[in-house]
């Protein structure tokens, strides 16, 4: 992205979510930089080139330009004719319809929750916005900009899942989420601090790359007692003991 794109990024951001991100967010941002300048982002950005409100070029980052209109016309299943869009990558100016921001975090960021064997999947995608318009929305736009970001994931062997942090009242986030793979791994209390008040948030994540989530103690014991229960019965039978559950067969 450009600075130019500041204004129409920030408009996205100020009109979908209750959070005020910082200039240094936006700034980095369109350098493709996390805002302490340490790590890599990737975005991608649904852009319709036929409003004027916005410009929008990544040429910074890992991302591409996403044509707003080719999108929708995916989703919808009509041919992208109204008007013109802007192609992957390709500069232009238009409106931000959409967008997706990411970075790879270390593993060792959720060390609490233990989400991930470190040994195997030293990194973890961490979705920092997902953001659609409101004069975009229900038309697939938000799938297919999370679908990108899953696919920049999975490009990554060394990455075992991908997370997010979603406030806990906003139920239709939550079920989209959710449509997409993603469960809830635990409650953050306070995680969001807006309107003089302090709301919890729900970290939520799913697992790519073959990872699974690593089994607690608990979970260990009961798997180890299920499977000696099995070699228990598998004896019992072989030793030629009537099986109960066939005697009426």
């Amino acid at each position: 992205m450009r600075p130019s794109d500041l204004p129409s990024l920030s408009a996205l951001h100020e009109e979908c979510f209750p959070v005020r991100y910082t200039g240094k967010f936006y700034a980095g941002a369109v350098r493709g930089t996390s805002a302490d300048g340490k790590g890599r982002l990737f975005s991608e950005v649904a852009v319709d080139e036929g409003r004027e409100e916005a410009a929008a070029d990544l040429g910074g980052g890992e991302g591409g330009l996403v044509p707003a209109r080719e999108l929708l016309a995916g989703a919808e299943g009509k041919a992208a004719g109204e008007g013109k869009a802007d192609g992957i990558g390709a500069p232009g100016s238009g409106y931000i319809a959409g967008g997706v921001i990411t970075q790879f975090n270390r593993t060792e960021t959720l060390k609490e929750f233990d989400v991930l064997d470190e040994a195997k999947y030293p990194l973890i995608m961490y979705i920092l916005t997902l953001a659609v318009t409101s004069s975009y929305r229900r038309r697939g736009l938000a799938s297919q900009l999370l679908a990108a970001a899953l696919a920049h994931a999975a490009s990554n062997p060394s990455c075992g899942a991908i997370y997010l942090h979603v406030i806990a009242h906003n139920e239709s986030a939550l079920r989209f989420y959710e449509r997409h793979g993603f469960g809830n791994v635990g409650v953050l209390p306070d995680y969001y601090l807006f309107g003089g008040r302090q709301h919890d948030a729900y970290l939520l994540v799913r697992y790519a790359n073959g990872a699974s989530r690593p089994l607690g103690l608990l979970e260990a014991i009961a798997g180890y007692l299920g499977r000696a229960a099995e070699s228990v019965r598998g004896w019992i039978w072989g030793e030629g003991a009537s099986n109960p559950s066939r005697v009426h067969a």
